[in-house]
């Protein structure tokens, strides 16, 4: 299972920033062989895969145009590489192993990956043991002549996996970074909808969680997320201000 995959293989000689992903157009960009998008999985092996990705590598904007692998490719809309919710997570970790926190949680993506990835793991193991192919998820919708991700009313992505924070939304969430710089190329962005738009989408906090509600549980159906998941979703939301 390939998570958070830009469609790039393992680099066989390491370097000055060869994790990095140059904006396009740049010197660097130029410089640096063209990595991201430009590896498809094998179809000659009887191996399943998985691919769990972001709306992140799955956009052009961002840098990357990952190519359709053979296996399983699932996409959550709405999220991006890292989420606000992760960098935090990060924090401790980044403290104690080199010295610093994480540079920036502000401001950038709150749809975290987690639900989908443990759903994918879920289904990858059915898959091994089983042979229980995973269920189908809608791609992300791509438009235009130049394909950028199809945007709903809100400025959320249409298509892929329907998480209900993005099928029932209080804020936009997306992979479009916030600034140039690496981390905002990974983090995305959050923008809370003003109370007025949220009154106007749902009148009340009750009718709110009631289709947030219905929402995962769609998605639980669909085996986008597992029950647990759903059930956290739904706490979550129902704390929320």
């Amino acid at each position: 299972m390939l998570t958070l995959y830009f469609g790039s293989g393992s680099p066989l000689e390491v370097g000055e920033g060869f994790v990095t992903l140059p904006a396009p157009g740049t010197e660097e960009a130029r410089r640096r062989p063209p990595l991201v998008g430009t590896h498809l999985l094998r179809d000659d092996l009887d191996v399943p895969v998985m691919v769990v990705n972001s709306e992140c590598e799955t956009d052009p904007v961002t840098g990357s145009d990952s190519p359709t692998p053979s296996g399983s490719g699932i996409g959550g809309r709405g999220t991006s590489h890292i989420s606000r919710q992760a960098m935090v997570s990060v924090g401790p970790r980044y403290q104690r192993d080199f010295g610093f926190r994480s540079a920036r949680s502000a401001g950038i993506n709150e749809v975290p990956m987690n639900p989908v990835v443990d759903a994918a793991l879920h289904h990858m193991l059915g898959w091994v043991e089983r042979g229980d192919a995973p269920p189908s998820q809608p791609r992300i919708e791509f438009a235009g002549e130049t394909p950028q991700i199809s945007r709903d009313e809100h400025g959320n992505a249409r298509g892929g996996i329907r998480l209900p924070q993005v099928e029932v939304p209080i804020a936009h969430n997306s992979a479009i970074p916030l600034t140039p710089d690496f981390i905002s190329r990974l983090g995305g962005t959050s923008a809370p909808f003003p109370p007025e738009k949220l009154q106007a989408l749902y009148e009340s906090q009750a009718n709110y969680l009631k289709l947030f509600e219905q929402a995962a549980r769609e998605a639980e159906t669909s085996g986008a997320i597992l029950p647990s998941d759903a059930d956290a979703l739904i706490a979550e939301a129902a704390s929320a201000p």
